[in-house]
């Protein structure tokens, strides 16, 4: 008789042979937002925490921001939720489960001092909803969270959602598929794409100007400064373009900042400027932004301008 193993159900179980292999859930955080930026008030005065929300049908509670003296992991913001009656329930939106998953662990941390202030609930494979161990009420952070199976995604599963009882601080939820622990604290950007609540900060370098009408930028960034002219004038015709040169991927897109007037940025099948004009700015403190256009390998020595600031 033939055994299948359904591995999404069971990640521990690894397999590594010629016939078959195992697989394993990602570790990422599903819930979007778990760092509970951008909060703000609503037009009805209501705070509002994108990605979440806060279900009152059967109670009460209004949220703010803590102090930053209070988070637990650097930029997680917490959520001072002020309970009147309830219970109420904080749950995520635009959550996607993968169809393939029919186990998850998930929580939030928690401080209160009511115990039992907070639970968390799922909706169960039988129909019913699993609720977890609740807050101790000790006034010190607690994970609180649970993992199981769950009901099937076209049947509404698996809803986690954390219910509300006293007043609570909330901070870095976490969600994760299959047997896989919850790891709270950071949420990586995927190279499939992702959101960004957070700042986005890019590398910036200063880089001396060419002897030559090459110019050569370090892959250490996409903000370049050119350095001091030193009182000559710079024509640059090609970047990271000449023979043995380090390519950019296509699509890296660059800023080069000018703090000095002198340069010239020479139109050609190399530099594509917009309207086939070069960029010679007379104002100091002017920049221009390329992308890379490249080749069919993936990378090349071609740049298009978006756009000049002079």
């Amino acid at each position: 008789q033939t055994v299948w193993a359904d591995f999404n159900r069971n990640p521990d179980v690894k397999f590594l042979a010629y016939k078959g292999i195992s697989t394993q859930p990602t570790s990422n955080n599903a819930f979007p937002n778990a760092a509970f930026h951008g909060v703000a008030a609503d037009p009805a005065g209501q705070t509002s925490v994108p990605r979440w929300t806060l279900d009152e049908k059967a109670g009460s509670a209004s949220i703010t921001v803590g102090d930053p003296s209070a988070e637990i992991f650097p930029d997680h913001r917490v959520l001072n939720l002020t309970y009147t009656s309830g219970p109420v329930i904080f749950l995520s939106l635009d959550l996607h489960v993968p169809a393939l998953h029919s186990i998850c662990s998930f929580g939030i941390y928690a401080r209160t001092t009511v115990p039992r202030g907070i639970v968390s609930t799922m909706f169960s494979p039988s129909g019913g909803m699993v609720t977890s161990s609740g807050h101790s009420g000790s006034g010190a952070w607690e994970f609180i969270g649970q993992a199981g199976p769950f009901r099937h995604v076209a049947q509404g599963g698996p809803r986690p959602a954390f219910y509300v009882y006293g007043d609570v601080e909330l901070s870095a939820p976490f969600l994760s598929f299959g047997s896989v622990p919850p790891a709270p604290g950071f949420e990586p950007l995927a190279s499939t794409g992702g959101a960004m609540t957070g700042t986005l900060t890019l590398g910036m370098r200063s880089v001396a100007p060419p002897d030559t009408y090459y110019w050569e930028l370090p892959h250490e960034g996409n903000i370049f400064e050119m350095g001091p002219l030193a009182g000559k004038s710079v024509l640059v015709k090609r970047i990271n373009g000449w023979t043995g040169s380090k390519r950019f991927p296509n699509g890296t897109i660059i800023t080069i900042l000018l703090p000095e007037v002198g340069v010239t940025f020479n139109s050609s099948g190399y530099l594509k400027l917009k309207g086939g004009v070069n960029f010679s700015p007379t104002l100091i403190d002017s920049s221009i932004t390329l992308v890379n256009v490249g080749s069919a390998s993936g990378y090349g020595a071609s740049w298009k301008e978006i756009s000049r600031n002079e």
